[in-house]
């Protein structure tokens, strides 16, 4: 929670810079920086609050307690899970209102994608949080945090990667990535920046649909995470 405002003053002061350099679009490159520092943020509130999860009820022995106690271990693992969320809700909340208030002062005009961008990130950050609780239940914290990275950074290419010509011409190749982005989730369909900076404009029906996506695969980790904190010996 300290970080939070700090990452405040750095959107602040970052943005100021980099607008100085910008050319007949101070608000847009402002903005633009702002609501990159928020998504990789909330990305890094994610993946290394979210691989400590486990790791540091079991090195401070607190979960030998609490399993002990007649507390379901769903019920721990929710709870835990819905606390660090309330960590990136307000990163995102916090550094959405002060990329607003940038725009404005740049005389940009209000726009409530803005706040779309924040809530994508949000799915997003949620996303990785419940692929780095995930890794946490059968490995170590380095291991943790260097496979979620590698998870998201898949999730944010696989898509483009498909659309390339060589991976169209090679069948093997193409099949691997069909049946990876079967697996992985894919972070593209929650980038927007694009759709504020320069469209402008954003359908209503593929807002709903990525939503219906997080919705769905952010259920069927939690399910997967449940089981997998079940059936774990902490003995």
């Amino acid at each position: 929670m300290v970080a939070i405002p700090i990452l405040g003053f750095m959107l602040v002061f970052v943005a100021y810079i980099a607008s100085s350099f910008a050319y007949g679009a101070p608000g847009r490159i402002a903005v633009d920086v702002g609501l990159g520092l928020m998504s990789m943020s909330n990305l890094f509130f994610a993946i290394f609050i979210g691989s400590t999860l486990i790791s540091k009820e079991v090195d401070s022995r607190t979960i030998y307690m609490i399993i002990s106690k007649p507390l379901t271990r769903s019920s721990f693992i929710l709870g835990k899970i819905l606390g660090l969320l309330l960590v990136v809700i307000i990163n995102a909340f916090v550094l959405v209102l002060i990329s607003q208030i940038i725009y404005r002062f740049f005389n940009g005009e209000f726009n409530q994608l803005v706040w779309w961008i924040g809530l994508m990130s949000l799915m997003e950050s949620t996303i990785v949080l419940l692929i780095a609780i995930f890794f946490s239940l059968f490995t170590n914290v380095s291991l943790t945090v260097i496979f979620s990275i590698l998870v998201w950074v898949l999730g944010s290419v696989l898509n483009e990667t498909q659309k390339l010509i060589f991976v169209k011409n090679n069948f093997l190749l193409e099949a691997v990535t069909k049946v990876i982005s079967v697996v992985l989730p894919d972070f593209s369909k929650f980038n927007l920046k694009d759709f504020v900076l320069y469209q402008q404009n954003v359908e209503i029906s593929y807002l709903v649909k990525t939503s219906l996506y997080f919705l769905l695969y952010a259920l069927f980790m939690c399910l997967l995470n449940d089981y997998l904190f079940k059936k774990k010996d902490f003995n």
